[in-house]
């Protein structure tokens, strides 16, 4: 079962190193790579549904863990974020065929959904504010990507998520 926590935190990541690596002439294939990545992941949240289980390990010292929980609600939210990752992946193919940005679109679309996952299943809030704030800096560098006039939308979205990560430490203070 750890193994599987994991493995749904790095099959996306390994996915969006894969891409990056790529020469830049292979636009249809770092596009499989990115499908590939978010089918393995779906798969993975299927096998994980319905499942209970820990994964765990010392780092960083002050004897704080990186620790990964699956359980029933974040099971199906895994689910469900796997299959919207998949059918939005299927539509980007469409949406990114005249785009130069490829290669940074498609590695930052599958960090994301790495960070999504890893904040699903975070155990504790220093593993869920990690995944969180990664997140925030990956949707800021898709935006980017996908054409560099973008820069104020970009900076909307970084204000956007620091005012809800301001109400979530807010909300965890005041509980």
């Amino acid at each position: 079962m750890s193994t599987l926590l994991m493995m749904d935190i790095l099959v996306p990541l390994i996915a969006a190193l894969i891409i990056w690596c790529l020469p830049k002439n292979t636009k249809t294939l770092k596009a499989y790579v990115m499908l590939l990545g978010a089918v393995v992941n779906l798969v993975l949240a299927i096998m994980l549904f319905g499942k209970q289980g820990t994964f765990s390990f010392p780092w960083g010292g002050f004897e704080m863990d990186f620790s990964l929980r699956i359980y029933n609600f974040s099971g199906f939210i895994i689910l469900v974020a796997a299959v919207i990752a998949l059918l939005a992946g299927l539509y980007s193919i469409t949406f990114m065929q005249d785009k130069k940005q490829v290669t940074n679109f498609y590695a930052f679309y599958m960090l994301a959904l790495c960070c999504a996952n890893g904040a699903v299943l975070a155990n504790n809030l220093i593993i869920l504010l990690f995944f969180w704030e990664a997140l925030a800096i990956i949707l800021y560098g898709m935006i980017m990507a996908l054409n560099k006039d973008n820069y104020k939308i970009a900076v909307k979205a970084i204000i956007l998520n620091a005012i809800a990560d301001l109400s979530v430490m807010l909300g965890v203070g005041f509980t």
